[in-house]
């Protein structure tokens, strides 16, 4: 694990991990307040070392003053989680892997994913970039070269706590990092992708689609992996925000085609067809598109590939179904659609709204009957 100014989080991380594992290594790289204070309370190892605006030299100063024969790789904001009773080193997988993917949440609001953060230690793995670092590349060579395998091992579980509100505080911070990872590895989508959001929450739209179309561009390559090409959907969605919100319809539609291409189970991407249909007034297909997302429980779906806002399930295609309802002049369907996304989020005052507009134009086709 890797600190800084942690202490609000800390405390939750090392408990969750207690009884799992059998040594916590900890780098702190300039905490002022009372992280490592925590981190003594609970026994760890404790380094210090400087901030070199790289997170992978703090990543494996951490792995090369660990001893144990696996390594989780964990970060202050996120908690781990196994099976009641169930101790994680049990849970480790067999000697023909090198390493394992787990179950990940990176937000409370959303789905699971799996992530690859159980690796053997070996002087082979470590990570590289200085942001958004990754040791994949060195386990997928660790593979090859002593033919093992990478298992799933979904028992365990880790949620992240960190991104839930507000984070906007971050994007200034996040620009140079990105802007100098991109220059290290130009060829990597997943920091296009992140530059590209960043930038658009920044207000610098036109900036943001540069940067997103040129990770759909890499994802496009022949021998792009099935990750790259699951990213380069997420640039088309980021995208076809871009063009929907400067009112080209048409050309958001587009983007999420060439998405589709890429790799074609995104369901985010297929909801986002769905709204450009609405918006270019093409309604006959939009049900179809979201039936079959409207039908997934949010709770308890995972996708090993994708994460995915609850609210995708819940009002987002509720409120879009009852939109395509509403202008085939079903208004009682659109009114149970717009209901059922209130259910959901009792707060969007838009839906409650749309519902109550509905209602009108029902009673008023019901009295012209």
């Amino acid at each position: 694990m890797i600190v800084k100014n942690e202490a609000a989080f800390l405390e939750g991380c090392l408990s969750s991990l207690r009884g799992h594992v059998d040594e916590m290594v900890i780098v702190d790289t300039g905490s002022s307040d009372e992280t490592p204070d925590i981190a003594r309370k609970f026994d760890c190892t404790l380094l210090q070392q400087a901030w070199r605006n790289d997170f992978s030299v703090a990543r494996n100063t951490a792995i090369e003053n660990a001893s144990s024969d696996w390594i989780l790789y964990i970060d202050a904001d996120e908690r781990l989680v196994c099976p009641a009773g169930v101790p994680l080193r049990d849970l480790l997988p067999g000697p023909e892997t090198a390493a394992a993917r787990v179950r990940f949440q990176p937000r409370s609001d959303m789905t699971s994913y799996g992530e690859m953060r159980l690796f053997r230690r070996d002087r082979r793995i470590r990570f590289q970039g200085a942001m958004h670092e990754t040791m994949i590349p060195a386990i997928e060579l660790v593979c090859r070269e002593d033919g093992l395998g990478i298992a799933r091992q979904y028992e365990v579980s880790l949620v992240h706590l960190g991104y839930d509100g507000d984070q906007s505080h971050k994007h200034d911070r996040n620009l140079p990092l990105l802007v100098a990872a991109i220059e290290a590895d130009p060829t990597r989508v997943y920091l296009r992708y992140h530059l590209g959001v960043t930038l658009q929450a920044l207000g610098r739209a036109e900036e943001a689609a540069v940067q997103l179309r040129d990770g759909m561009r890499l994802a496009a390559r022949d021998r792009a992996s099935v990750r790259a090409r699951i990213e380069g959907t997420m640039c088309a969605q980021g995208l076809a925000e871009i063009e929907l919100q400067a009112g080209r319809s048409q050309a958001a539609l587009d983007v999420v085609h060439s998405g589709h291409s890429l790799f074609c189970d995104n369901l985010a991407l297929r909801w986002q067809e769905a709204r450009c249909l609405v918006a270019l007034k093409e309604f006959q297909h939009v049900e179809a598109l979201l039936e079959p997302i409207a039908a997934i429980d949010a709770d308890t779906f995972f996708d090993d590939g994708i994460a995915y806002e609850k609210s995708l399930f819940r009002e987002d295609t509720h409120g879009l179904i009852g939109a395509a309802r509403f202008h085939a002049g079903d208004y009682a369907g659109a009114s149970e659609s717009y209901q059922t996304a209130l259910d959901y989020a009792p707060g969007r005052v838009e839906l409650r709204a749309k519902k109550a507009l509905c209602d009108a134009r029902a009673a008023g086709s019901s009295r012209r009957n």
